[in-house]
């Protein structure tokens, strides 16, 4: 770390000679080491957890889901087309699909998001504010795997200069970033983030071209050629269907654990449904490892678990009454 340190403290003089490159300098200097400044007033707490490390915390705190996530895109991509039908099936496949599925969406939210607000720190004289941390990580989690990477690029301008420039910067809005893109997607263009049929990344971008993935895919098929159609037109029939939530509303519980792969194994199973191997937002599919997110975080006292209860309270208290309602 002291040669990381030295480096920085090289490169600072060359930085400050611009603004925009001073501000991304101390972006990355903050974030990797402790502000030297401390409070000298006795009544302050004097506390090496400033607002950076404590957003870091809430990034870790993802991982796991977004590990879960990047598996399971590979494994949906792969079941869908009849392949690997076991969870530990093809796991390197499965991983290194999901992996080059995930990780440009990721890059695509970090460089639009963290550009504009390396643009608006340096404009308005103040360091990048540390808020974008996380969101940075929730926008491609609730995002679903297939989505176009400039529609997301979109998004992430709109939520960040609508829902949080606007307003002030971090702390100051009203409206949750990562949640505005989600919602921004939603009305801008409908037909990539709603509908009945389910969230499957079913072809193949350059990544996965480069190390050769769609090859070994059609080996595994027994295919010479693509049939007319390409990728979706080999997709069985158990990934064409409807959401578990269609499903419900149309038939109920027995509807949504009657659905069937081609294989006849249950789609919808209830540990398929707690465990999140199935269709649907990168992050948001397995309830164990959000629950493990949220243990965690409360652990280490970066949030309240009575926040965290009110919500899914309120939620549930809501859900119920509209459906009375």
């Amino acid at each position: 770390m002291k040669a990381i340190r030295d480096l920085l403290d090289k490169v600072e003089p060359v930085a400050a000679k611009n603004k925009y490159a001073h501000t991304l300098y101390d972006a990355v200097s903050t974030l990797l080491f402790q502000p030297k400044e401390v409070t000298h007033n006795g009544v302050h707490i004097k506390d090496g957890m400033d607002l950076k490390r404590t957003m870091v915390h809430v990034v870790l705190a993802m991982q796991l889901a977004l590990i879960h996530g990047i598996v399971n895109v590979g494994h949906q991509h792969y079941l869908s087309l009849g392949l690997y039908e076991g969870l530990t099936d093809g796991i390197v496949w499965k991983l290194l699909y999901g992996a080059l599925q995930v990780i440009p969406l990721i890059l695509v939210v970090h460089v639009v998001g963290l550009g504009i607000e390396i643009v608006f720190a340096a404009i308005k004289k103040h360091p990048v504010e540390e808020g974008f941390l996380v969101s940075g990580m929730l926008i491609p989690l609730i995002m679903p795997p297939d989505v176009p990477l400039w529609i997301v690029g979109l998004a992430t301008a709109f939520a960040v200069l609508i829902a949080k420039e606007a307003f002030g910067g971090t702390g100051m809005n009203i409206l949750n970033i990562a949640l505005t893109a989600r919602v921004f997607i939603f009305f801008a263009y409908p037909s990539e983030i709603s509908g009945d049929n389910v969230w499957v990344a079913q072809d193949y971008n350059f990544l996965h071209e480069l190390v050769g993935l769609p090859a070994m895919t059609m080996d595994a098929l027994g295919l010479n050629a693509l049939p007319e159609g390409g990728w979706k037109a080999l997709t069985v029939d158990g990934f064409s269907g409807a959401t578990p939530l269609a499903l419900a509303a149309k038939g109920g519980w027995d509807a949504v654990q009657g659905a069937t792969l081609p294989s006849g194994e249950q789609q919808y199973s209830t540990f398929n449904l707690l465990m999140g191997f199935i269709p649907g937002s990168i992050g948001e599919m397995n309830k164990v490892f959000i629950i493990l997110g949220a243990v965690i975080l409360i652990a280490a006292q970066i949030a309240s678990w009575r926040i965290m209860l009110s919500m899914v309270a309120g939620l549930a208290v809501a859900g119920l009454a509209m459906n009375i309602l």
